[in-house]
């Protein structure tokens, strides 16, 4: 007898509308399912992920995560509606790019686009500015 898959969810982490957002081990679907699963994905694009699930990697930073849903709720709706993943992507990406510049991380390390950011300070630096923020 073959060895069972076993699930590789590792937790619950956010509910929009009818589909549910998970925490997976992509590793574990890398090395056991599918080499090509990458940070994150849906049923329409990757066929074992179950149609009302959404699955983020585990590896995945948290503050990437709002990005990684609003992406795939995209490529889900263009998807199920019978569009092709290399369409759909493009517009998932597009609305990704736009919710990163909301956030407004770039403008903060490229001082407003003036300059390139220096890749040794970024995450220290953001991390200061987020840390004042929230003890003030």
């Amino acid at each position: 007898m073959a060895n069972a898959l076993k699930p590789p969810y590792l937790r619950k982490d956010d509910q929009r509308g009818d589909l549910q957002v998970w925490i997976v081990d992509g590793s574990y679907i890398r090395g056991r399912i599918d080499e090509e699963f990458t940070n994150f994905g849906q049923h329409y694009r990757y066929t074992y992920i179950p149609k009302n699930e959404l699955w983020i990697d585990q590896e995945a930073k948290q503050d990437e995560r709002p990005f990684f849903i609003e992406h795939l709720l995209v490529e889900h709706d263009l998807m199920s509606k019978g569009m092709s993943y290399e369409e759909a992507i493009v517009r998932a990406d597009r609305v990704e790019r736009r919710e990163r510049r909301r956030a407004g991380d770039v403008q903060k390390v490229t001082h407003n686009g003036k300059q390139l950011p220096d890749a040794a300070a970024v995450h220290d630096r953001l991390w200061k500015t987020l840390e004042s923020g929230v003890n003030n």
